[in-house]
């Protein structure tokens, strides 16, 4: 990607992340039904049943699969809609936060380099996805990290497009794969 490239940025959702957002209210799902069929209309299937729902409809409606960076704002496009934000109503860019797997092994060598004297680790090594800020909300954006050349290209073009928010989001590691990498065709 060539940062000096001023036209849309697309960064795309992990297939990871899509296959569990997507995959996991159908198993919920599939344990209510189940819970039907063996013992009938009781309150457990029918708690599985709502919580399968809102699960399903949050994922269908809210999860992104991409989002596209242009002048006029940010796309985010999820299965059953796209929301548009405009650069005036965002305050900022900044970063969810990394993988919980990641964290929690930082935390037990945390506590074993405490009891060496040796530096606490960070909290979250790895980065995560971009999300906006929208006054006292955080909107997602994507679900992972940019390579390096994606992060230098939005820096370049939140820039080059004069829009006055702060992009908090630090900088990934030279080593992180693009977006767009098992993607078999570009947006």
């Amino acid at each position: 990607m060539d940062p000096s490239d001023d036209g849309p940025i697309t960064l795309s959702s992990s297939l990871r992340g899509l296959a569990a957002a997507y995959i996991s209210p159908l198993l919920v799902l599939a344990l209510a039904a189940a819970g039907f069929v063996l013992d009938g209309v009781r309150p457990m299937p029918l708690i599985l049943l709502a919580i399968g729902t809102t699960l399903l409809l949050v994922s269908l409606f809210d999860y992104p699969i991409r989002s596209v960076l242009s002048s006029n704002g940010i796309a985010r496009h999820t299965l059953l809609r796209r929301h548009n934000l405009r650069w005036d109503r965002i305050d900022a860019i900044t970063r969810s936060p990394g993988p919980r797997l990641r964290w929690s092994n930082a935390r037990s060598n945390a506590a074993d380099s405490e009891r060496r004297g040796a530096a606490r680790p960070a909290r979250f090594p790895i980065p995560g996805g971009l999300a906006a800020v929208c006054g006292r909300r955080k909107v997602l954006l994507v679900d992972q990290a940019e390579s390096a050349a994606e992060y230098d290209r939005l820096r370049s073009a939140i820039n080059t497009w004069q829009i006055p928010i702060s992009l908090a989001a630090t900088r990934p590691p030279v080593g992180t794969a693009p977006t767009d990498l098992y993607r078999r065709r570009k947006r």
